[in-house]
């Protein structure tokens, strides 16, 4: 079986380490359990067997454990522990078959490895799909059933297939809980990065709104107005140069390149326009601080913030109640923007909010942390009002 590295999410990952941790755990409980049954159980086999088999049986489980409190967990060689732990409880139990003296006993432990047969499988579902630790809950609890069988009265009939069936059907519930957790985990990840793309998605057609915007006023400012203002049978030099003007402006708009930047007022403007798109009611106040010279800002860096300021009014437009008040605050500095939008709604609790809801989480705090300097801080609380922080700080290397 390939130990291939596969991508994992934030969530998941988080979800494998616990497990880990339960299911290491688990291999120590049994190991302690265990320890009683040692010298019951010896003289069935070879003196070698117990601390041979307890070794092979334990180690990976103790190990497996031992690895989930790294703070990163390298897939590839997680899934090699965990799969070592079946590895090595069909080891143990082979050496059980060699070690075994051949003689059957009217006993009900005849070996401490059919405490823990579906074990195993749960360590092997948190790196591989279920059906494979499904095989390995069917093959690790057959070879336990099988050995207890011929230790206790030497026989392999119904009774051997009761237990085994009884043994499966008693871990397939931990091992269906364990791989529905995981599952849990990678949809919570598919989830979020379906909900990014679909914010990157966003803020791609508000630029394109934007450009359509600014070449529509281009139209209106000097095409439109050039032709009204033509009059047959009249020459006006000043009308000959306006047309000039307007030709000259459609040429550098065609052969302008891709807008990487924007100027205050340019940026002030989509600001506005943004946050007057989800509710036109609510005053944007704009403060311009004094700087040397022009002040141009990344192009994504507004986009990010008049994104996630419209999703705090959008918020507040549906949850803040009818009487909820809202305005945004905007400064604009030379190397920073800072800006908040505030209600006096209803509130919440930011602890509260489930995690299926990505509009606070993906909408503002992942768009804004998506561009260099950029951050967001939200607070509120029930019956107290809302208020939404986000701000861009230039990098410093910019001024270098």
């Amino acid at each position: 079986m390939a130990l291939t590295s596969v991508a994992v999410g934030r969530r998941e990952a988080r979800i494998q380490r616990l497990m880990a941790r339960f299911v290491g755990g688990g291999f120590i409980a049994y190991l302690l359990v265990s320890i009683g049954e040692f010298a019951s159980t010896a003289v069935f086999v070879a003196l070698w067997f117990t601390p041979v088999g307890a070794i092979i049986a334990f180690t990976p489980g103790i190990v497996l454990f031992a690895y989930s409190f790294r703070d990163r967990l390298d897939q590839r060689l997680l899934a090699a522990i965990a799969l070592s732990t079946t590895i090595g409880y069909l080891i143990a139990s082979g050496l059980w078959f060699l070690a075994w003296d051949g003689v059957s006993r009217d006993l009900d432990r005849v070996s401490w490895l059919m405490s823990f047969g579906g074990l195993p499988s749960l360590a092997t579902v948190l790196v591989r799909p279920f059906p494979v630790g499904a095989a390995s809950l069917v093959v690790c609890i057959s070879v336990s059933t099988v050995s207890t069988g011929l230790g206790r009265d030497g026989d392999l009939g119904w009774g051997t297939a009761t237990q085994t069936l009884w043994g499966i059907a008693y871990s397939s519930v931990y091992l269906i809980a364990a791989a529905m957790v995981r599952r849990t985990g990678r949809t919570l990840d598919q989830t979020r990065e379906a909900a990014l793309a679909a914010a990157s998605a966003t803020a791609a057609t508000a630029a394109r709104d934007i450009e359509r915007a600014r070449f529509d006023a281009l139209v209106h400012d000097h095409v439109i107005a050039t032709l009204l203002a033509a009059e047959p049978g009249t020459v006006d030099c000043r009308l000959a140069a306006q047309a000039r003007r307007a030709l000259d402006t459609l040429d550098d708009l065609a052969q302008s390149p891709e807008i990487t930047d924007l100027s205050r007022d340019d940026a002030a403007a989509r600001l506005r326009v943004t946050v007057a798109s989800v509710d036109d009611a609510v005053a944007v106040r704009i403060t311009d601080l004094p700087a040397d010279g022009e002040v141009r800002y990344p192009v994504e860096v507004v986009a990010a913030i008049s994104e996630a300021l419209a999703e705090a009014v959008r918020n507040s437009v549906r949850h803040g109640g009818p009487e909820a008040q809202s305005a945004v605050f905007v400064e604009l500095g030379a190397d920073h923007i800072r800006a908040g939008a505030v209600d006096d709604g209803a509130g919440f609790d930011p602890a509260a909010v489930p995690p299926e809801r990505l509009g606070i989480e993906v909408s503002i705090r992942l768009r804004m942390a998506s561009v260099a300097g950029g951050g967001a801080r939200v607070r509120s609380e029930p019956g107290d009002g809302t208020t939404v922080g986000v701000w861009w700080q230039r990098p410093a290397e910019v001024w270098e």
